[in-house]
């Protein structure tokens, strides 16, 4: 076994363990209430402005403009301690590109982890949330393009995400997508 993968299993039994060392069984009347303590609850990116749930604004349909193209994004609820987004830039009546996004919290720390064409690509960490502005920002240094990702919801029915990074010669490449809320 690998060290990194030793590591990565000794850290996932960790937070396992504290779950279950959190999680109170009440049994009343033959039914079974389960309460995930504060601290689980953080570990496990369950709730709090600083966990998944906390991007509870990203929810919903959004449809815009990326460049010259038509992007469109959806993005579930936390419920769950993740958030999943789908999203497309086509032209008129042909995909130019698809891509899926999980939210999701490793050792309670929220990370984007986005699968471009359908492929698992590298994580980005939480570096920034602003729940009153509604604005997170993700970044991964490590990755050669894009090693930014910004979403900022504007106003109720608004919602930018830049991506931006160095290209190969090292100048800052940045493309946004301004869309609209759709449902």
């Amino acid at each position: 076994m690998h060290t990194g993968s030793r590591l990565k299993r000794k850290q996932g039994i960790r937070t396992a363990v504290l779950v279950a060392a959190t999680l109170v069984v009440l049994g009343a009347a033959g039914t079974t209430l389960f309460v995930i303590s504060p601290m689980a609850q953080q570990a496990t990116g369950f709730s709090g402005p600083r966990g998944v749930t906390g991007l509870h604004w990203l929810e919903g349909t959004w449809r815009g403009t990326l460049g010259d193209n038509i992007f469109e994004a959806r993005y579930s609820s936390p419920e769950g301690g993740q958030v999943l987004g789908m999203s497309k830039e086509f032209l008129p009546n042909r995909p130019a590109y698809i891509e899926f996004e999980r939210f999701h919290a490793i050792e309670g720390e929220v990370v984007v982890t986005p699968y471009p064409a359908g492929r698992q690509s590298v994580n980005f960490a939480l570096t920034s949330h602003d729940p009153e502005t509604r604005r997170a920002v993700f970044e991964n240094p490590e990755h050669d393009f894009p090693t930014k990702l910004v979403y900022h919801r504007i106003e109720s029915d608004s919602l930018v995400i830049e991506v931006s990074g160095p290209d190969s010669t090292g100048a800052i490449m940045a493309f946004s997508a301004n869309l609209k809320k759709i449902d």
